[in-house]
């Protein structure tokens, strides 16, 4: 016969069980601290797939990029500088150790790939927003966290390019197209829109200019048909309604569910795709 206590043990072995998977599912699987998750960037803070130490590495980064846009509300620009810094020390360091893996065929260098331009992405859209009404000391360490994140994933596109057979990076690639399409005529309201100092302008400037020709490259490399931008730097008339508010879609790593437009876990779409071989 068993015993209460061991009926009751039993009991709450069962109940333990039930609790912990809803638990589990509530959080998503996962756990991005309480920092994750977040409306504005930090959407694409889902790491599924990727190594651990550039995923720490790309959270300390978007990390960053939130409390250097917190100091610079709470006119703190010493500390928004600061926090600039280490944007950019993170970063730097996660997009050296994802171009090892691209190089060298590791299997993880497609989804370290497409986390790392989600968050180049996202430091590019913090930075451009950060030059609205700030002082020079802010607008210089902004300027300098944007251009490296610029020149960060300029260097990932080249890098994926270089491959002989660069098929498995199509949703990386599509990621960039359509985010640094996005950009360009984020920046060209920002220019036109926000109160900036001239070294912002001159910043916001090249960024635009830097940033149409990244989505050129990329969408060529991913096999993407149609113009990005317009002849003028800035995109064009229809561009809009293809990239613009679909940054929300980007967060679906390679293998993920099928997009419109696009392969089952491939690229994301940016204008029409190119039509099937006969």
């Amino acid at each position: 016969m068993i015993s209460i206590r061991k009926a009751g043990a039993a009991a709450l072995a069962s109940t333990m069980l039930l609790v912990l998977p809803a638990t589990a599912l509530a959080n998503g699987g996962h756990d991005d601290g309480p920092m994750g998750d977040r409306g504005d960037r930090g959407a694409g803070r889902s790491h599924d797939g990727v190594p651990s130490r550039i995923a720490n590495k790309l959270r300390s980064a978007e990390r960053a990029m939130d409390r250097a846009q917190d100091h610079a509300d709470d006119a703190e620009p010493d500390a928004a500088v600061a926090a600039l810094g280490a944007v950019t020390r993170h970063l730097t360091s996660a997009t050296k150790s994802v171009g090892r893996r691209v190089s060298s065929g590791d299997a993880a260098g497609p989804a370290a790939a497409a986390a790392l331009a989600r968050t180049q992405g996202n430091i590019v859209d913090g930075t451009v927003g950060l030059f609205d009404g700030a002082p020079d000391p802010i607008v210089a360490a902004d300027a300098a966290t944007l251009k490296a994140a610029l020149d960060g994933r300029d260097a990932l596109v080249a890098g994926i390019l270089a491959l002989t057979d660069h098929s498995r990076y199509g949703f990386a690639l599509g990621t960039i197209a359509r985010d640094a399409a996005s950009e360009a005529q984020d920046i060209a309201e920002t220019l036109t829109d926000d109160t900036l100092t001239d070294a912002a302008k001159a910043a916001l400037t090249g960024a635009q200019a830097q940033a149409t020709a990244t989505a050129t490259a990329a969408q060529a490399g991913a096999g993407i048909s149609g113009p990005t931008a317009g002849q003028s730097g800035t995109p064009g008339p229809d561009h809009g309604n293809e990239v613009a508010d679909d940054r929300g879609q980007r967060d679906c790593p390679p293998g993920g569910p099928r997009r419109q437009g696009g392969d089952e876990g491939g690229t994301p779409e940016v204008g029409q795709a190119a039509p099937a071989a006969a």
